[in-house]
């Protein structure tokens, strides 16, 4: 669902910038895969605790309004150097870490949310910079600049490269704080382990992402 909303949506708009509305206000969807999606969402809550829940719905709706918006943002103003926490902002409501990272907790987990909501602002930052590191070979090769790399290095006068490698160490970082956190239940730090390896096997075995062509793959 996620990759057809991040695919579609800049090139057809209107019945994803109407998702949120026509939830709320119990109409139909004007596409039939976000009916089905719909669907699924609305089931979070038999799957997580409310605060999970409500989160993966939440992050969800902000990334299908920023995945029409996104693209386009940065040709209507231009960005100040020095507004740092802008390109973080964006980055947050156009990636969906909030959301994956909530998926590793199912309720029949029984965990206390203070036991794991703790690790969940590094997790997100990690999904989503991974993310964008994996992403960064195929979006450069076409010229886009539009994405966390670029944005962040306009606004820190840095070049997209420097930023890439500040990335590195940030996920590094972020996985420290999350093995440390959830390091006190080993079953969760098990099944966190096995999202991420899962997590970094995915993006290198996807064609879209054409890692292949620089020597890249599982």
């Amino acid at each position: 669902y996620v990759i057809y909303i991040d695919d579609t949506a800049p090139k057809k708009p209107q019945a994803f910038e109407e998702f949120e509305y026509r939830i709320l206000h119990n109409l139909p969807q004007l596409d039939p895969v976000l009916r089905a999606f719909e669907v699924i969402l609305k089931r979070m809550w038999d799957i997580y605790d409310p605060p999970c829940a409500r989160s993966i719905f939440s992050s969800v709706m902000q990334f299908t309004v920023f995945a029409c918006i996104e693209p386009t943002m940065q040709q209507t103003g231009e960005l100040v150097v020095g507004a740092q926490r802008l390109p973080w902002f964006i980055r947050q409501r156009s990636g969906l870490g909030v959301a994956y990272a909530c998926f590793t907790f199912p309720k029949n987990l029984n965990l206390p949310f203070m036991e794991y909501v703790q690790a969940i602002p590094d997790m997100e930052y990690w999904i989503d910079v991974a993310n964008d590191l994996f992403s960064f070979y195929k979006e450069e090769i076409v010229g886009e600049d539009t994405n966390f790399a670029h944005t962040r290095a306009r606004v820190d006068h840095k070049s997209a490269m420097q930023v890439v490698g500040e990335f590195v160490e940030e996920l590094l970082t972020c996985r420290s704080v999350i093995h440390t956190v959830l390091g006190r239940h080993p079953e969760i730090l098990k099944i966190w382990i096995a999202s991420e390896n899962g997590y970094i096997a995915w993006h290198l075995s996807q064609a879209r992402y054409r890692l292949q062509e620089i020597g890249l793959s599982v």
